[in-house]
């Protein structure tokens, strides 16, 4: 689309050059709002002009590339967390890619891609928002943090929205703005039952293999334009702006602006038990358990824990030992 590009000689080679990226929603996003209905039918590029749904008396945020000769945007914040709007107050965790050493150049950076499915994310940050998504899902998400890689959930994401897991999203600050707005956008925009997971829900926060210097910047890519409607204004090969908008698709969620919150305690809280030793059964120093499980009746029935492993195994032959070892 820059200067001296086929679309850009069609034009006329003007001084300047605009377009837009304006697009529905192709996730079906009942599973997050059931009521959803999209606002417009099909997704749109306008060449030469912007879209007349969006005016600058609405909230937006303006910036432009870090530097005059890449196409890389600066990131102030990026966090990942949610905002409580009863509450009036918001609990993120960091996952911006300040490693220096990892990342030299390209630390503190992003990118907009339209060739990139969901949201990359370096492997350092990749892993951290595993973990993240393991501990609000309790355990029910499995990531692959290799080529590719992206999050699964172990049923259709229409599952989750009693859990509370669709209220999590993203917090966005652009440096290099000429405003002090932010952008929110919900975690359920990179979300979709997968036919290649067989219809379970697929979070696609997908992994980045940093051995790849392109692979080292955050990447927001198309599924990020189903939350946010984007104008680029083009004058010339370096000087280039963005402006973006809350998409009229969006969920409710979704925000632009420049609202503060207090911060809240954290919204990753991973459960805990707390579990009593059973005097009469300690053996040599080794605390014991006094346990059950329903639907087994046996007289001190014990049982064996191996965190190595990924099965439960059940004997239909009655157990005559009376402890291990």
């Amino acid at each position: 689309m820059g200067r001296n590009s086929p679309i850009w000689k069609i034009l006329g080679s003007p001084t300047t050059m605009e377009y837009d990226i304006y697009m529905t929603n192709f996730n079906s996003w009942t599973f997050a709002k059931p009521d959803y209905v999209a606002s417009t039918p099909r997704s749109v590029m306008n060449v030469g002009t912007f879209s007349t749904d969006y005016t600058s008396s609405m909230s937006s945020s303006t910036f432009a590339p870090r530097d005059v000769s890449t196409y890389l945007f600066e990131l102030l914040e990026f966090g990942f967390g949610k905002t409580d709007e009863t509450a009036q107050t918001e609990y993120y965790e960091d996952l911006k890619n300040t490693d220096d050493a990892a990342y030299g150049f390209w630390a503190n950076s992003t990118s907009l891609a339209l060739n990139f499915r969901g949201l990359g994310l370096p492997s350092i940050e990749f892993k951290k928002f595993m973990n993240l998504l393991s501990i609000i899902s309790k355990g029910e998400s499995t990531c692959i943090a290799a080529k590719s890689g992206y999050c699964v959930l172990s049923d259709t994401c229409d599952a989750y929205y009693a859990t509370g897991l669709w209220d999590y999203d993203f917090k966005i600050n652009f440096g290099h703005a000429s405003t002090e707005n932010y952008i929110r956008v919900p975690l359920a925009s990179f979300a979709a039952n997968s036919d290649a997971e067989g219809g379970l829900c697929a979070i696609f926060v997908e992994f980045l293999d940093d051995r790849f210097d392109d692979s080292k910047t955050i990447i927001f890519g198309g599924m990020f334009f189903q939350s946010i409607y984007a104008q680029y204004t083009m004058a010339g090969v370096n000087a280039v702006s963005v402006t973006l908008f809350e998409n009229l698709n969006a969920l409710p969620q979704t925000y632009v602006g420049s609202k503060t919150y207090a911060t809240s305690e954290s919204v990753f809280k991973i459960p805990t038990a707390v579990l009593n030793s059973y005097a009469l059964t300690d053996r040599n120093g080794l605390p014991s358990f006094a346990a059950s499980v329903a639907g087994i009746t046996d007289y001190n029935q014990y049982f064996y824990l191996d965190f190595g492993s990924s099965h439960t195994y059940v004997w239909s032959t009655t157990c005559e030992t009376t402890s291990i070892g």
